[in-house]
């Protein structure tokens, strides 16, 4: 291993000894040390196992000699140093501006579809209001002591998934590993319904939305046959949106306006991360109460449509004979896993960005109180909306 002048100089400063290189027994383990030093962003596991390794070389090398003996006594003492270096290093990691913003990012990280989609799907199956009795269960049981968890790895490592698993063991690396993928496939389905929300937007600024109605044939005498026998709304998504071969054996070509829109999502996604957590902690203020805008507008569109409350008194009906279907409580704590993002990682990499004392178990404990309370608030609107669809239906059948 080669040092230039200044690496050199710099081996001195932290050794107390000359610019010329060591002589003796310990020339390669004095110049691993000062790699290490000169190299300090190296991941501190690796880090720590060459420290290891280094202490065997040491105690494998002392002789008889009293030269030789002091100084492994010198490089043990210097070691120990190290650690408190690279410990120290840890601290210059980037973090967050403020608390409000890691917790800002938590929400807008576990509020998502899982909470507006999922969940009034899952009270829908399992008995409206009954199914919010397993779910707090497992939202107490599971969903905040695993949120602390991870919380508390990501701020003590101050590391990714992957390096905070295998700082705890080198057996658990693949753990991390497997929460990088699984966070990759994730962002891929996410991305891709994402491209669909831009594709509904730039086609809303009409005065009659296409999915309203359905398009006439080719001579005008009619509407097209096949958005009859479904609806509007099926034919836009299934043919315009995404223009779906009639089997699986036919590929279809490329839409290029889903491509596009896709493209589009990437980019914005980039742009959110490229400077780290100082772009994304100003995106979070966005991201995370933008939803609850939307929310509200539609709750309040919602209540007033007719059936309305129909809808909302279906839900808070509690169907307690559910309660003893086991898989009322599998989909519970599913559901529990799913709307925080548990096992991810992600969780991980945003408390890796916390100051050594924050305190993570309150901003746990809120961010998963308001992740379920947005559930359930979603769930009303949702359920609005349903009993408004139900009443149409059911007096259009009537007629």
């Amino acid at each position: 291993m080669a040092f230039s002048k200044s690496q050199g100089q710099a081996s001195s400063l932290w050794f107390g000894g000359s610019t010329s290189e060591p002589v003796g027994t310990f020339s390669v383990i004095h110049q691993v040390l000062v790699g290490i030093i000169l190299s300090i962003d190296l991941n501190v596991i690796t880090a720590g196992l060459t420290m290891k390794l280094l202490r065997h070389q040491i105690n494998g090398h002392i002789g008889g000699r009293q030269t030789d003996l002091l100084l492994c006594l010198s490089l043990q003492i210097e070691l120990k140093d190290i650690i408190i270096i690279i410990i120290m290093s840890k601290e210059a990691r980037p973090s967050w501006d403020s608390p409000m913003q890691f917790v800002l990012a938590c929400v807008s990280y576990a509020v998502g579809l899982g909470n507006v989609w999922r969940f009034p799907y899952l009270c829908q199956m399992h008995g409206g209001g009954g199914f919010l009795i397993p779910y707090l269960l497992m939202l107490v049981l599971e969903g905040i002591p695993l949120f602390c968890m991870e919380l508390a790895i990501g701020q003590k490592m101050r590391l990714g998934s992957i390096g905070a698993w295998t700082a705890i063991s080198p057996y658990l690396g693949g753990l991390g590993i497997a929460s990088v993928v699984t966070s990759m496939y994730l962002c891929l389905y996410y991305n891709v319904i994402n491209a669909w929300s831009f594709w509904y937007l730039f086609h809303s600024f009409q005065s009659v939305l296409p999915w309203a109605e359905c398009p006439v044939n080719a001579n005008r005498t009619g509407y097209l046959e096949e958005c009859e026998v479904a609806s509007p709304t099926q034919y836009f998504f299934y043919r315009e949106t995404l223009n779906i071969s009639s089997s699986i054996d036919e590929n279809g070509g490329i839409h290029m306006g889903q491509a596009l829109c896709l493209l589009l999502a990437w980019i914005i996604v980039y742009l959110f991360i490229v400077r780290g957590v100082k772009s994304t902690g100003m995106v979070v203020y966005f991201t995370a109460t933008f939803p609850y805008v939307v929310l509200i507008i539609y709750l309040i569109r919602g209540v007033t449509l007719h059936g309305a409350w129909n809808g909302v008194k279906y839900m808070f009906t509690p169907k307690l004979e559910q309660l003893a279907n086991p898989q009322t409580w599998i989909n519970a704590a599913t559901q529990i896993f799913f709307s925080l993002g548990l096992g991810f990682g992600s969780l991980i990499a945003f408390a890796s960005y916390n100051h050594h004392n924050n305190n993570f178990e309150r901003q746990a404990v809120a961010v998963s109180l308001i992740n379920s309370g947005t559930s359930v608030f979603a769930s009303i609107v949702t359920f609005a909306i349903y009993g408004f669809k139900a009443t149409f239906n059911y007096e259009n059948c009537l007629e």
